[in-house]
């Protein structure tokens, strides 16, 4: 089973390629040297407990990118802030924390969809932020306290989940890159209110 999120379109977002900075895998030893990531078939995974899962979480992405792709980006984070904590807080019981080769393309295919759609609706955030256009009535972009809350949340699922070595490799999540793209929609926020206090300043002044 191939897994495709129906309302990913990888060229219009401008994430079709994964960081190539990337290994795929940790492989280093943990404390004790013990692989980080387990390979080989692992047997004791319930094969259809995660194909529901994976099932759920294709129209559960599919949802996040229909509401990125139309601006939508506060249900977009409360839908991507849902996921991540379903996803990250199960990582065992789902058998990611080991490489299972039968499932390993389907479950890379999974967090690539995954971390491309924080970058989306980051990138997406910074676009509209930058366009000098007045956004309609249905677009509504991250507030400063969700952007701050997303990256908050993001750091401590990916603390609970880097021992088994699934942080900033290409099988997991990729934090430095979201982490830096929410800081630049956090800078450009700032920067924003800084603009509207100065303005209002200035009328006061003038008043």
């Amino acid at each position: 089973m191939n897994y495709v999120s129906p309302y990913y379109d990888p060229n219009q977002l401008g994430y079709s390629e994964e960081p190539n900075w990337l290994p795929q895998h940790n492989q280093g030893p943990r404390s004790g040297g013990m692989p980080l990531i387990e390979y080989g078939k692992a047997q004791d995974v319930d094969l259809e407990k995660w194909l529901n899962y994976q099932r759920q979480l294709e129209r559960q992405l599919g949802a996040v990118f229909e509401d990125i792709s139309r601006g939508s980006l506060e249900n977009a984070s409360d839908t991507l802030l849902e996921i991540s904590n379903q996803l990250l807080s199960q990582v065992d019981d789902l058998g990611l924390s080991r490489d299972d080769s039968s499932l390993h393309s389907d479950r890379l295919k999974l967090w690539n969809d995954f971390n491309h759609a924080w970058l989306a609706l980051g990138r997406q955030q910074q676009k509209l932020m930058t366009s000098g256009q007045q956004l309609p009535r249905e677009q509504q972009l991250m507030s400063h306290e969700t952007v701050s809350k997303m990256g908050n949340e993001l750091v401590r699922l990916c603390d609970l989940i880097e021992r088994h070595g699934l942080v900033d490799y290409q099988y997991g999540v990729w934090e430095e890159q979201i982490e830096s793209v929410l800081e630049e929609c956090l800078d450009l926020l700032e920067r924003e209110h800084d603009q509207s206090a100065a303005i209002d300043s200035g009328r006061q002044g003038n008043a």
